[in-house]
């Protein structure tokens, strides 16, 4: 059996947080956690990345095909586009529209992950180059998306490119939805936004101990911070999530919500942009009750030596 402690950073590319295409949602009675990455070059992609997240983690949801989440999606988007656009002013609106008719509906991709506590193993759906990432303490690291590979000698080769695989809430959706389990022992599992992921596949390769760095992260201005520093230097230039699972194994198990960042809503645009949300046991949380932000004081911070050793901690002052 496993013991499941998580984190959450959620990060828009732009200094307006409604501008954010990325979402999560999470249901921690049922395990289960999902991360959306909307496609920047479609219409309100946010309001697709968001109902799949939110779909994916509801009770009794079981049916991960393209038919299934692709159920009232376009009544979605088009209901939420058009209460976007009546709020505009008309000259706004006309470009809106324009817009609307030049490129193509609302389309995102996806990383969902169910977590069996019990069993010790998880279920993975994914699509395109949103990532599910399973780092072990004891065993190599291994990528879940839509674009892995492997070269001649058997090694992982992850792609990150910009025409990623997608469902589209007009049904021309490209890919198909990569599934899987995962046996899982003490380490980590992340779900991480294509910009993201990218970044850990690269850092990996020169900071093995870079998953007890990002646990190590303990709010979204730390996570700012990080992203700050990475795309000074042409890193993570876009909307970032990051989700951490740090798994023990144990006689009992648990799952324990150890910090969740909840994008404040925007009093001007409140009821056009929900905002990533979380998603609790029986209900979910209104945009007007936001959760605070939790964390967990008792977290040991690591020791000098550890603090001395790593490149990556040593350029991005996690412990300052």
């Amino acid at each position: 059996m496993i013991g499941i402690e998580i984190k959450a950073f959620i990060l828009s590319k732009k200094e307006k947080v409604s501008a954010c295409q990325d979402s999560y949602a999470i249901n921690l009675a049922e395990g289960r956690f999902a991360i959306a990455d909307g496609v920047s070059r479609s219409y309100h992609p946010e309001f697709v990345a968001q109902k799949l997240c939110r779909d994916y983690v509801k009770e009794g949801f079981h049916d991960v095909s393209i038919p299934t989440l692709l159920r009232g999606l376009y009544e979605d988007w088009d209901s939420r586009s058009s209460a976007f656009e009546s709020a505009l002013t008309e000259e706004k609106r006309e470009r809106a529209l324009s817009r609307r008719n030049a490129i193509p509906p609302g389309a995102s991709t996806f990383a969902f992950l169910h977590v069996n506590c019990l069993c010790s193993i998880a279920e993975f759906h994914v699509l395109g180059d949103s990532s599910i990432i399973y780092s072990p303490i004891n065993g190599d690291v291994s990528f879940y998306n839509s674009n892995v590979s492997q070269d001649e000698d058997g090694n992982q080769i992850v792609s990150f490119d910009n025409y990623p695989m997608f469902v589209c809430v007009n049904g021309a959706s490209r890919g198909e939805i990569r599934h899987g389990t995962i046996p899982l022992e003490a380490g980590y599992l992340v779900l991480a936004t294509d910009s993201v992921a990218s970044w850990i596949y690269e850092t990996m390769k020169e900071e093995p101990d870079l998953m007890d760095s990002l646990w190590a992260i303990k709010n979204n201005d730390t996570f700012a911070k990080l992203a700050t520093d990475c795309r000074s230097v042409g890193k993570m230039d876009d909307d970032l999530t990051l989700m951490i699972l740090r798994i023990n194994k144990v006689s009992c198990p648990y799952i324990i919500n150890r910090y969740l960042f909840e994008v404040p809503p925007v009093s001007l645009l409140e009821g056009l942009f929900p905002l990533p949300s979380l998603l609790l046991p029986d209900r979910v949380i209104a945009q007007d009750e936001m959760p605070g932000i939790e964390l967990d004081t008792k977290i040991e911070e690591p020791s000098d030596k550890d603090k001395s050793t790593s490149l990556f901690r040593r350029i991005f002052g996690l412990w300052k």
